[in-house]
């Protein structure tokens, strides 16, 4: 209060208890003098008490937003108080005041850049499910399948989408991973691998689906571009780009052929780095471009047996 004008702050420390006492949507006309007194009492416990108890006042107007459906906008949440500020001046002795109400608001609903209140909402702090797939073009029923599976929402949840919130960064990181990611054909295709080696290292763990439980939750498996490109990087790590014309070296699900093993095993000491002398072919990438030398993996094999003993 000490930070603004006589005028200012009556004249909002009256709005703010006419609001208490008769509303947000009041008439301005059709109160009396002395309703008027009482709306500045009221209004000056809330005013005079600063940031924090204005700023849990105006969290007490969001009900108008939970209990209604759509979009919604300042005059829908905060009603005369909005008019006020926004239409009736332009006068910035209110500056500070716009500034909490569209902090506030920010904080606690789903507005962002598109929503203008008393100034551009940004940052982003909260998404609805409607404003994902608004600003993202995502159908909302997969949306929401998709952000069910992933926990971002609960499952059984019938809050409607525009009131279904979900931290902003979380959803966007989410959102971003989702669409680029590949189905299995493309995904396998990236990272170069045959269908059966394919199962063994999801099997395995080595790359992880967007959603890890796509089953139980009935969606399709889909891969992240950041996590196959994290499985190609790993294998670049072990196997460094190289060539050779000596027979022993063969690709993994030769080498598991030939030495009788498991492909799991064999990639359990390429990556723990018990197969030296692995490399890459130049000319191939990714898995089926790894060469390792099948005499050197009887080797790693056997000892790895006499450790055990």
């Amino acid at each position: 209060m000490d930070e603004l004008p006589l005028y200012a702050a009556g004249k909002l420390t009256e709005t703010v208890g006419a609001i208490v006492n008769h509303g947000r949507n009041f008439v301005t006309g059709n109160l009396t003098e002395a309703e008027w007194v009482e709306a500045g009492r009221s209004g000056f416990e809330i005013t005079s008490s600063g940031p924090a108890a204005f700023a849990e006042f105006l969290r007490s107007l969001h009900d108008r937003f939970w209990n209604k459906d759509g979009d919604f906008g300042g005059r829908l949440v905060y009603g005369r108080l909005y008019e006020m500020l926004a239409h009736e001046n332009e006068d910035p002795a209110y500056n500070s005041i716009r500034d909490i109400i569209r902090e506030t608001t920010v904080a606690s609903l789903p507005i962002g850049p598109d929503h203008h209140l008393f100034g551009v909402a940004t940052p982003r702090r909260w998404h609805s499910v409607h404003s994902a797939t608004k600003e993202f073009g995502l159908h909302h029923k997969t949306a929401r399948k998709m952000f069910a599976a992933a926990r971002l929402i609960p499952s059984d949840d019938e809050t409607a989408d525009s009131r279904t919130l979900v931290d902003a960064a979380e959803m966007e990181t989410f959102i971003h991973r989702w669409q680029s990611s590949l189905k299995t054909d493309a995904a396998r295709e990236r990272v170069n691998i045959g269908r059966s080696s394919w199962d063994i290292v999801l099997k395995e763990g080595y790359v992880k689906p967007l959603i890890e439980d796509y089953k139980e939750r009935g969606v399709a498996p889909l891969f992240p571009l950041d996590e196959l490109d994290r499985f190609i990087v790993r294998l670049e790590a072990v196997a460094p780009a190289g060539t050779t014309t000596d027979p022993d070296f063969v690709s993994l699900p030769t080498a598991a052929k030939r030495a009788s093993a498991r492909l799991s095993h064999i990639l359990k000491l390429l990556f723990e780095g018990e197969l030296e002398t692995a490399y890459t072919e130049s000319s191939a990438h990714g898995f089926e471009g790894v060469r390792v030398s099948v005499s050197e993996l009887f080797e790693a094999r056997n000892t790895r047996s006499l450790k055990k003993k």
